[in-house]
């Protein structure tokens, strides 16, 4: 069973996260999500955002790690292109502030021109001793974080990581959110689709990295 853990303003998208597992779709559907598909033990969820034509997405898995491993994976930024999926081109610590960070990122993507962005992510490891861990997300200020990449700024990125251990034992509940969009002249459902198959790219590639140590 997962801890819901308020932060950042997500909390809406996670009303599910104290629900049991057998109960868990009923309840994502009763807060406008749509479960868009169910493989290889990730769940993989969408849902209409106002004021947004880009849909939020969210991954639910579990993980056979401690959720202090799997929070280590997360926040090893300049390592993130030996495992992540092949889109991204580099990740590199730019700055840090306590538990506030600044991370450059540059993408090549297929079809469309490549993306760069810097974003600010914060953690949370007040309750690490219970096993939870989080990791929320946003685009940094370019006014003052104004590095340029190839390419686009992305428009939009807000995101979190959500990591609740159950009790002693080497499984770890994790929720993956994020809401994206690259900007240009891309179609929205391109981007919608493109969104729904990189999340659980995403969270299987930090899995296997997890379950491999």
């Amino acid at each position: 069973m997962l801890l819901c853990i308020l932060c950042g303003g997500h909390s809406a998208a996670e009303d599910c996260t104290a629900a049991p597992p057998d109960r868990e779709l009923r309840c994502m559907i009763d807060h406008g999500w749509k479960l868009e598909q169910d493989k290889d033990g990730i769940r993989t969820y969408m849902r209409r955002k106002d004021g947004s034509s880009i849909y939020e997405v969210m991954a639910r898995l579990t993980i056979s790690s401690y959720a202090r491993n799997i929070f280590e994976i997360i926040m090893d930024f300049d390592n993130y292109t030996e495992f992540m999926p092949d889109t991204l081109d580099l990740c590199k610590l730019e700055a840090r502030d306590g538990h506030t960070y600044w991370v450059f990122q540059q993408l090549s993507l297929p079809l469309i021109s490549d993306r760069y962005y810097t974003i600010k992510l914060t953690s949370d490891v007040s309750h690490a001793a219970d096993g939870h861990y989080r990791l929320d997300w946003t685009l940094a200020d370019p006014f003052l974080y104004p590095r340029k990449g190839r390419g686009m700024r992305v428009d939009l990125n807000d995101g979190y990581w959500s990591l609740a251990q159950q009790g002693e034992r080497e499984v770890t509940d994790v929720i993956y959110y994020i809401h994206t969009d690259p900007g240009g002249y891309v179609w929205d459902w391109v981007v919608n689709l493109a969104n729904s198959v990189s999340v659980p790219d995403v969270v299987n590639a930090v899995r296997a990295r997890a379950e491999k140590k």
